[in-house]
């Protein structure tokens, strides 16, 4: 499977800037652009497409959007809502964005996200925070495993059972918050050192982890110059003993809690 790499819009909203990190994202050669209806920016995303295209632009773009657990009851009213909010007749890739309180709400909610597939409201579908026994139990009850689980990993959280588990069922794994612990991780004499050694920062030696593991990649900047070494470190393929280095920085210290409920101010 072809790892890829995503531009993450989290707490970017505004147009203008939107605007030029979509535009350099696509020519830097990402391969979509990740938000959600929790975010609250599928409209400013919308919009900001739609202006990069009447200004000419006219090269491939992509977008990735997830359905917040409150809207599981009616999945394809949700779809039809990031339509409108994108400006556009049908999501390129639709994820649930969490687990429900309701194990039967999640399933219920997967069987509608293929119902929506069928429908061509959808192209790609998947899930993101789901574990193992979710993902065993949504596929005995459809047939049907996601192509994509969007999951928290890096150096300080790898969690290889769920690695290993969803390489096993070809399930892509996006890796979200893969910078990890940032404020230790720039101080950590291995990173460091690392980080020398490839010529990159730690913010890029982090996201080359990633990258070497064959893993996909949600990165979140509003820089343009981010954008672009963001996906140049993304490329650089990290010698199997320094991965294994680095794997020892794991801590499984995990950025959010993992629950339903839970503070994005952190």
């Amino acid at each position: 499977m072809k790892k890829r790499i995503g531009y993450g819009s989290f707490m970017v909203n505004d147009v203008e800037t939107l605007k030029k990190c979509i535009k350099q994202a696509v020519e830097s050669g990402y391969d979509f652009i990740d938000t959600a209806y929790f975010y609250q920016n599928e409209k400013q995303i919308g919009k900001a497409i739609k202006e990069l295209r009447n200004e000419g632009f006219n090269k491939e773009i992509l977008v990735q959007t997830k359905i917040w657990p409150e809207f599981y009851g009616n999945i394809k009213d949700a779809v039809l809502m990031s339509c409108e909010n994108l400006q556009v007749n049908k999501l390129d890739m639709c994820l649930l964005h969490r687990r429900h309180f309701n194990l039967n709400m999640d399933i219920s909610a997967w069987e509608q996200l293929i119902e929506c597939q069928k429908q061509g409201l959808v192209g790609e579908i998947g899930v993101s925070n789901f574990d193992r026994d979710a993902l065993e139990i949504i596929r005995q009850r459809t047939g049907v495993y996601p192509y994509s689980n969007q999951i928290e990993l890096s150096v300080n959280n790898y969690r290889e059972d769920r690695v290993v588990y969803n390489e096993s069922k070809n399930i892509e794994i996006q890796a979200w918050s893969p910078l990890g612990d940032l404020e230790s991780n720039l101080t950590n004499p291995i990173l460091v050192r690392l980080a020398k050694k490839y010529n990159l920062d730690i913010p890029g030696l982090l996201i080359a982890f990633i990258g070497s593991l064959n893993h996909s990649i949600i990165v979140k900047t509003s820089s343009v110059t981010r954008i672009v070494s963001n996906k140049q470190a993304f490329d650089v393929k990290l010698d199997d003993e320094d991965i294994k280095e680095l794997k020892k920085i794991n801590t499984y210290k995990i950025k959010y809690s993992e629950s339903f409920a839970y503070d994005i101010s952190k």
